[in-house]
């Protein structure tokens, strides 16, 4: 009724269509914890890898990027920055406020969204482009702005803290903010510092902050990066354990493989990002700042992840070109830099000034093992992190929660309950998305509705656009999105604001 499940039982019960799922898995629609759909998610093929696969509600805004609010100048510098995650964007894009964000959107979706405020979005707004340090009175305008969004309903606050401005950012804003959310009981959302070496200090530089306001926090895909770092899960998990013992709010999000995806940027060192894009561009073009690039990759800096030294400039692949350049993708940075006779930095900076920095590079440097502890820990919960760049560039968008199921409950990893329960009910209770994620009297009708023998994902490395298959019927909020495997063109998602 309305949208809402207002039965559970038999064949008795009246209806006004019967869907014979014999033979058949019935689950609440999958959640996805950790997407980069903002500007996608009213976009009808976008979210064809969502609808094959289960998902009914998508958590957006993450890692310091979002949609809103981008007042001024600094509009353009973020969604410019974010294009290797959120994708390409237009003139319309780009809102100044939650409320005006959701009205540009409702009425125009398949599924569900909630979405984080993202830091980045609020310094472009407050600063415009640029890693300037804010004064008190700019932080004091930017928790202004963020309590505004968290009163229009969005869900908290979400750091990017390997990406411009949180790399530089300091605690004192953090803590200011952290309070905002804390005052509206959001939550933290949090891509870390360094998820590396470092990934313990980095742990505790946000737990810190949760003791001192009590914030809720969500540690973003939660993973161990870097060849030398494999095994440091049982650190980490248990740090997270610890911290929940002590009453910290701690919540994990994870995806189901060993490489993650990131735009090319991420891998200079944090200063040649502090004056945006543009100027990144000509810090490539300058042999001066090169020499120094280099000098930095080589030594490392403070509280920066370096990837390159973590991961290795082979294990670091071109994924996804503005261009599509195919001489360049797919082949790796130390590859291109041998075939053209430079240094693997040198390699990386010629493709970033030939794309104009709309790079995606595939990190190939997490153990299996690593990723199967963290998924199976009772504190995580399923987030594809799926990129919407110009190429899709990672099979997670199109496979992660096909993937999950495949890999851990057809191998009898987990139980099949206990795999969807972390892609439903306790996500849905990690996010305080209330009325989803069950199946009860009340709740709203979010559906998936399977082959449990034949759900599977086809897309993968070389081909991360395959639709995943097995999925039969999915509702969302008691229309369906797919009958008996077939797309059928419906707008019923809703816009899920925390008040």
């Amino acid at each position: 009724m309305d949208g809402e499940i207002s039965a559970v039982g038999g064949p008795e019960l009246p209806a006004r269509e019967i869907v014979d799922a014999t033979g058949l898995t019935v689950a609440p629609g999958f959640i996805d914890a950790h997407t980069h759909a903002d500007l996608a998610i009213a976009k009808d093929t976008e979210t064809d890898c969502f609808v094959y696969q289960g998902v009914t509600s998508c958590i957006c805004g993450n890692c310091g990027f979002s949609a809103f609010p981008l007042l001024g100048g600094g509009r353009e510098a973020h969604l410019r920055y974010a294009a290797g995650v959120m994708g390409p964007y237009n003139s319309a894009d780009g809102w100044a406020s939650f409320s005006e964000y959701a009205d540009a959107i409702s009425g125009k979706m398949r599924l569900n969204m909630a979405c984080f405020a993202g830091h980045g979005a609020l310094r472009a707004s407050v600063m415009g482009g640029g890693d300037q340090h804010p004064n008190a009175a700019q932080i004091a305008a930017e928790c202004a702005l963020l309590d505004r969004q968290l009163t229009q309903g969005a869900l908290g606050l979400s750091l990017g803290l390997i990406y411009s401005p949180g790399s530089t950012a300091e605690r004192e804003e953090f803590l200011s903010l952290a309070k905002v959310v804390r005052r509206h009981d959001g939550i933290l959302a949090v891509h870390l510092r360094d998820e590396g070496a470092a990934l313990p200090d980095s742990m505790e530089e946000i737990f810190s902050i949760a003791r001192e306001t009590g914030v809720r926090v969500e540690l973003s895909h939660h993973k161990v990066m870097g060849i030398r770092n494999w095994g440091l899960s049982r650190t980490s998990l248990a740090l997270a354990c610890r911290a929940r013992r002590e009453g910290l709010r701690v919540g994990l999000d994870a995806y189901p493989y060993n490489a993650g995806c990131s735009t090319g940027l991420v891998l200079l060192p944090p200063w040649a990002l502090s004056d945006g894009a543009e100027h990144t561009m000509e810090l490539l073009s300058d042999e001066v700042s090169l020499e120094r690039m280099e000098h930095d990759l080589e030594t490392g800096l403070p509280g920066w992840e370096n990837l390159s030294a973590s991961c290795t400039w082979d294990n670091l692949i071109f994924a996804s070109l503005a261009s599509g350049d195919k001489t360049v993708l797919g082949r790796s940075i130390a590859d291109l830099g041998r075939k053209w006779g430079c240094t693997s930095l040198r390699a990386l900076a010629r493709v970033l000034l030939q794309e104009h920095g709309a790079v995606s590079v595939s990190i190939r440097g997490m153990d299996l093992e690593d990723v199967n502890r963290i998924l199976t820990s009772e504190l995580t919960v399923l987030g594809s992190d799926g990129l919407f760049s110009a190429e899709c560039a990672h099979p997670r968008r199109y496979g992660a929660f096909a993937h999950f199921y495949r890999e851990y409950a057809h191998a009898g990893c987990m139980r099949p309950e206990e795999v969807i329960a972390k892609m439903t009910g306790k996500t849905a209770e990690a996010f305080g998305l209330r009325g989803r994620g069950f199946i009860r009297p009340g709740c709203r009708a979010d559906l998936a509705i399977f082959k449990a023998n034949t759900f599977r994902d086809l897309a993968d490395f070389s081909d991360p656009q395959r639709l995943a298959v097995g999925m039969e019927y999915v509702f969302v909020n008691g229309q369906a999105v797919l009958h008996n495997g077939v797309k059928i063109d419906a707008r019923p998602g809703q816009v899920l604001k925390s008040n």
